[in-house]
């Protein structure tokens, strides 16, 4: 007793040495150090430990020192967070003082509207940092040849035992140099993402041996309950030193059915206070917090983390290291935006700025930011945090993902068909930049014609920050709106997108367009700040450059590529430029430059440059972000019914949502900065701009719709009469500009089985069940109209993957049509009087041979 006294005094002594408490907060402190201090008491003397006191001294003290040095970051995290306060109430008053609420969304999600910093938003600099994370991963694997490998798992457990090695300094010759050169890549860019995380507010130590964070698979653990105990039990396989330091052997088994009846409800998912390094930091949740948790369990052995993984986590490393860096790059870059508390500090602006407001007697401007600070916080911030990934109902979540993956993969088969209007986007965004219109297609175009990413741009496009070849499956961005399938759903969804060019389509033209902007600033490097076109002085400024900035070290970033006359200006480049040009900036500015702000210039810098790739691309090769999804689904987590609902609904629509929202936006609001579409309206350069893009956008779409015509087997549409050039000229408009199921609809190739419009825009599953109702009709009335063949053609249709563009034809020339002619006799012959009466068009294309004659001329 006398021992634990001991060790109790010396806590105290202790604690009130490592900073200024409440007498509130010492009591609770030691009387959470004197329950510690019992419960390793009786671990130690259950262990039989001769001398405990020692021991419990030993740990306890390692746990102050925690707690020192946790202390130290809670008092520097604090002057982050006013710093951020104060900067950021700063820039929301003197540039957006008259827009406050435009102010509050340039900061979160991005504003169209011209004004310095407007695109550089938090939601684009987690993207930025993001990609920059995994395409530096991706680079430095891809030149070795050994990033699909990777992918694959091809040497998971020896990358697992690599990084034990490597870590430990032991010898790793005996493995395979493929999992030895791969592990050294990880540990190299974890430690680069862990640090930069630190520096911006984080406390995250470094793990001897870690890999990446656990996963565990529900539905594995569910099916192998006794199994994963008994593996959780074997003291080979857990370090419960580590992992379960507090906790007594006759506990031991109850604590790990609890956490294995959590693990099964997924309640791991959920992003809650978790246990943190700072165990005095109680109160507000912040990102710092939750990024600096321990660890749940840790392993004895890499084997043993390898097997774990295998049996009940996700099994692919690939995957869960990706996860992890992306997951790290959210979390950094909204600390760096909003500071280690961001979502106290964004409360303390919204209401600093109100008060200001309020003082100033503007009612109006005060009632609509409250309005959109309600909307943000509820619908908004959650995606931006990452809540709404998180899982509350496991049920709920599941049914939403395996609906919509099996709407897309019946629905989206020819969707490459309809992307060519891409081409036009990307031109418009160049014609913003102020480059030519055709220049941004030629751009796209010869992205197309790579075919895959050139080795000699793995470099350049890691500096852009742009990921290659499918590595993210941003795919799905454009089809979703942020509820991504898990398991073997996700695989197979994935595989989907590759197979029918979904994926390769955006990939190529994202990179074309990304490497001809980077050319386009190389071009004008040699010009100065008040020398540049003005569209693209607009860019930068919107970017948050200044002349001095672009002066002094951005145009200096010249760098070239293996095979390319082309110069391009990247990140990389004027990163390894000299303390001395950025010192220049700062004493321009007025500020002594120390060697601390310096660093802090270089990573702006660094940042706003990423970003500013980020957000012009996002207007080239349009897909879902924070907004579309906020404005979609909403912030409510996953599995919570009505996010299921309004995820179905929306399903399909993010697209040509996010049209609406970035390329109309930006025509009526980037070219003025009054942030009044009026203005913009006004601007003759923005709506020829804007006519622009809408006639490419219809040409192209008339293209995709000649494509898919000639895909079924019928004529092509041509206009011989105004009321048919009018009805052509409106479905290829709602084509091009990714309405093409409205369009379908709008224009007679929809709603054949006796739905209506509403049914349409509530989305795919009910417009199915709608199907499904209308044959169930048809089925009772007395001739039973069509009943068979619909109920045929919907069973075909329903099949995942049945309507893949280079397989549908087929199917339906040498065997659909026939068995439904079968199953209803003259089905075929209405379709097509159907088809002539509504679209004046006739099957007759290259595509549509006889059944009779095809079947013989390919041997069946």
């Amino acid at each position: 007793m006398a021992d634990i006294q001991h060790c109790l005094t010396r806590i105290e002594k202790a604690v009130r040495q490592a900073g200024n408490f409440t007498d509130k907060q010492l009591d609770k402190m030691l009387e959470d150090a004197a329950e510690r201090v019992a419960v390793l008491g009786k671990k130690h003397r259950n262990a039989g430990n001769p001398d405990i006191a020692d021991a419990v001294i030993k740990e306890i003290d390692d746990h102050l020192t925690q707690t020192r040095i946790a202390n130290a970051i809670m008092q520097r995290n604090a002057l982050l967070n006013k710093k951020v306060q104060l900067d950021t109430f700063d820039y929301i008053m003197s540039t957006w003082g008259d827009l406050p609420v435009d102010g509050f969304r340039a900061i979160l999600r991005g504003s169209a509207i011209n004004r310095s910093g407007a695109g550089f938003s938090v939601a684009r600099s987690q993207t930025a940092l993001a990609d920059r994370y995994l395409s530096a991963l991706y680079s430095d694997l891809a030149k070795q040849d050994l990033w699909r490998p990777f992918q694959r798992g091809v040497f998971d457990e020896a990358i697992y035992e690599a990084r034990w090695r490597i870590d430990k300094g032991d010898d790793v010759s005996d493995l395979p140099a493929e999992a030895v050169t791969i592990a050294k890549a990880l540990q190299k860019h974890q430690e680069h993402a862990r640090q930069q995380a630190n520096r911006h507010g984080a406390y995250i130590g470094k793990l001897p041996g870690f890999v990446t964070s656990r996963t565990h698979d529900a539905d594995k653990i569910r099916a192998n309950k006794d199994a994963w105990l008994t593996f959780m039990l074997d003291p080979e396989n857990v370090d419960y030193d580590k992992t379960f330091s507090d906790v007594g052997e006759g506990d031991l088994e109850a604590l790990l059915k609890d956490l294995r009846q959590g693990f099964m409800l997924e309640n791991h998912l959920r992003r809650s206070d978790p246990k943190t390094h700072n165990n005095i930091a109680a109160g507000t949740s912040s990102v710092a917090k939750r990024m600096s948790h321990e660890r749940v369990i840790h392993f004895k052995s890499a084997k043993a983390e390898f097997e774990y993984a295998k049996q009940f986590g996700n099994g692919n490393l690939a995957k869960s290291i990706l996860f992890d860096l992306e997951r790290m790059a959210a979390d950094t870059a909204l600390m760096k935006h909003l500071g280690p508390n961001a979502e106290m500090n964004l409360d303390e602006l919204f209401d600093k700025v109100m008060k200001r407001l309020r003082k100033e007697g503007r009612e109006a401007d005060e009632a609509a930011l409250v309005k959109y600070r309600n909307w943000a916080k509820k619908d908004l911030f959650p995606h931006i945090t990452g809540q709404a990934r998180a899982v509350t109902n496991p049920t709920g979540a599941k049914v939403n993902h395996l609906l919509t993956a099996w709407q897309q993969a019946t629905s989206l088969g020819a969707a490459m068909i309809s992307m060519p209007s891409d081409l036009a986007l990307i031109g418009a965004e160049a014609a913003f930049q102020g480059r030519f219109f055709f220049a941004g297609m030629v751009d796209g175009l010869r992205g197309l014609a790579a075919g895959r990413t050139q080795r000699q741009y793995y470099d350049i496009l890691s500096s852009l920050a742009v990921m290659a070849d499918g590595t993210k499956g941003s795919a799905l961005s454009r089809f979703d709106i942020g509820d991504p399938p898990m398991g073997r759903v996700a695989n197979g969804m994935q595989l989907f997108f590759k197979y029918t060019g979904i994926q390769w389509w955006p990939d190529r033209v994202r990179e074309g367009f990304v490497l001809g902007m980077s050319h386009w600033l190389a071009r004008n490097a040699d010009t100065t700040f008040d020398g540049l076109p003005n569209d693209l002085q607009r860019m930068l400024k919107m970017s948050g450059f200044d002349a001095d900035e672009w002066d002094t070290v951005l145009r200096k970033g010249v760098t070239f590529a293996e095979k390319d006359d082309r110069a391009f200006l990247t990140s990389d480049g004027f990163l390894g430029l000299g303390d001395e040009d950025f010192a220049a900036v700062l004493t321009k500015r007025g500020v002594k430059p120390t060697k601390s702000k310096i660093a802090a210039l270089r990573d702006d810098m660094d940042d706003r440059f990423r970003t500013m790739f980020q957000e012009r691309t996002i207007h080239a090769v349009i897909e879902g972000d924070v907004q579309t999804r906020a404005a979609l689904r909403g912030g409510a987590e996953q599995g919570d019914w009505m996010s299921v609902m309004r995820s179905q609904v929306a399903l399909l629509k993010t697209f040509p949502v996010a049209v609406i929202q970035r390329s109309i936006g930006r025509s009526f609001y980037s070219h003025s900065s009054t942030g009044r579409a009026i203005d913009g309206a006004k601007n003759f350069g923005a709506m020829a701009g804007l006519a622009t893009t809408v006639a490419a956008m219809t040409a192209l779409g008339y293209v995709s719709m000649a494509a898919k015509d000639l895909l079924k087997g019928r004529e092509v549409r041509v206009p011989d009469d105004m009321e048919s050039f009018g009805k052509v000229l409106a479905a290829a408009l709602l084509q091009g500009g990714g309405l093409g199921l409205y369009g379908d609809f709008l224009f007679g190739q929809a709603n054949r089985f006796g739905g209506n419009f509403v049914t349409s825009l509530m989305g795919p599953t009910v417009g199915d069940a709608n199907t499904l109702y209308d044959i169930y009709d048809r089925m009772l009335s007395p001739d039973r109209k069509d009943a068979g063949a619909q109920a045929f053609k919907f069973a075909i249709n329903s099949i995942p993957g049945s309507n893949i563009f280079y397989i549908r034809p087929i199917m339906d020339y040498l065997i659909l049509n026939s068995l439904t002619e079968m199953i209803n006799p003259g089905y075929k012959r209405r379709v097509e009087r159907r088809i002539k009466k509504e679209n004046d068009q006739r099957y007759g294309g290259p595509l549509a041979f006889q059944h009779e004659e095809a079947k013989e001329a390919l041997g069946f």
